[in-house]
């Protein structure tokens, strides 16, 4: 092997070395920040108000926040996925996401909205296409 070919194998060998790190079997578990991601607790307790009482600006405000975060969340989701499947958000409409999440959170009410978000869309994945 000539003395060029050598030092591109070297080269080649160190810089995937260092570029491609080895996990092993399992590659570590990764955790990123949502601005916005709420737990189920607030969001039962908010449904609950919004059910018990007319109309709350507070209350009001704090869902419309709520929802919107779920909404722009899935949206985005749907989004960057559309690339390798379908839109997964075409078999849903807006009170369908809440419906979810109401039930989702009475089962999972250690949970986040973020963990609900994820488990619609693997559900929604599940639905045929339209």
């Amino acid at each position: 092997m000539a003395v060029g070919a050598l030092n591109r194998c070297v080269a080649l060998t160190v810089l995937f070395g260092v570029a491609v790190p080895s996990y092993g079997r399992d590659p570590p578990q990764l955790t990123f920040t949502s601005l916005g991601n709420f737990k189920c607790t607030e969001w039962i307790a908010e449904r609950k108000k919004e059910k018990a009482v007319a109309f709350d600006l507070d209350n009001s405000l704090k869902l419309f926040r709520m929802r919107g975060w779920l909404n722009g969340y899935l949206t985005g989701v749907a989004e960057m996925s559309t690339a390798k499947e379908t839109n997964v958000l075409d078999r849903i409409d807006s009170q369908t996401i809440i419906d979810w999440m109401d039930i989702y959170c009475a089962k999972h009410s250690g949970a986040s909205a973020l963990d609900g978000a994820a488990a619609l869309i693997v559900a929604l994945r599940k639905l045929p296409t339209k």
